[in-house]
């Protein structure tokens, strides 16, 4: 499944509605979607939206905006996994990432040199 925020034309400078949704790409189906208003943040609509649509057994995909630990938490307490962004709004989880890809080189090197 896919997580993402849309807004709707006229909803960024005016009243309309600002949907945060949750998608299945292969089926093409909306499996959820809520009404927010100006000051939501897709962060926190995702949290409203995944108390809402079950998400057990299921993958779900993000952006970078949807990688705090709340959201991975969510998914996870609902049963899911998930696959999101790191960028540098999580600059202490992309150093961890980039240190742990690091440390898989490094093994593989070692294994190289020393393999039979």
């Amino acid at each position: 499944m896919a997580l993402d925020g849309k807004c709707l034309r006229g909803s960024r400078d005016g009243d309309g509605p600002a949907p945060g949704g949750r998608v299945r790409p292969h089926a093409a189906a909306v499996l959820g979607q809520i009404r927010v208003d100006a000051q939501t943040n897709e962060h926190q609509a995702a949290l409203a939206l995944l108390g809402i649509v079950p998400v057990g057994g299921s993958a779900l995909t993000g952006d970078a905006t949807l990688c705090p630990r709340d959201v991975a938490a969510a998914v996870v307490d609902g049963g899911g996994h998930y696959v999101l962004t790191a960028k540098d709004n999580q600059p202490g989880l992309v150093a961890d990432i980039e240190a742990g890809l690091g440390f898989e080189d490094a093994a593989r090197g070692l294994a190289a040199a020393t393999s039979p």
